[in-house]
């Protein structure tokens, strides 16, 4: 199995490589460390991306009912 770099998901993301990290801190996106780096399989990636969606538009939709 390929693991996915932080580098490579910056990119991918087009954010700082600390957006990974704090995302990686938090616990919202599974990461494995291998001595001091970290990776990322890309269907944790993968089910990150989708709930990040949905957790978004359900903001989107929630400012939009209270007029915000």
């Amino acid at each position: 199995m390929k693991y996915m770099t932080v580098d490579e998901i910056k990119d991918r993301w087009g954010v700082s490589r600390d957006v990974v990290y704090d995302y990686i801190n938090s616990g919202q996106l599974q990461a494995v460390k291998f001595g001091r780096c970290w990776r990322i399989k890309p269907g944790d990636l993968e089910k990150f991306e989708k709930e990040k969606q949905r957790r978004d538009q359900a903001e989107l939709k929630s400012r939009r009912l209270i007029g915000v």
